[in-house]
């Protein structure tokens, strides 16, 4: 599947967590985004790849392109 031409698409950045178990919030005085822990965004994944169809689909409102 690809981009049709009209459609809108969303893509989602998804800031992972470095080295270490400590989340840093701060660098240099500026606020950093929250982040997720690589197993966290996988799930995510496996769960939106669920959502928008092939086996074991539950509803087509999303397509996952990724």
């Amino acid at each position: 599947m690809g981009i049709q031409k009209g459609k809108k698409i969303v893509i989602k950045v998804i800031p992972l967590v470095g080295h270490g178990d400590e989340v840093a919030t701060r660098v240099d005085g500026k606020e950093l985004p929250d982040t997720s822990y690589p197993r966290d965004v996988l799930r995510e994944l496996e769960i939106t790849q669920r959502m928008g169809g092939g086996e074991g689909a539950t509803s087509r409102f999303v397509n996952f392109l990724g």
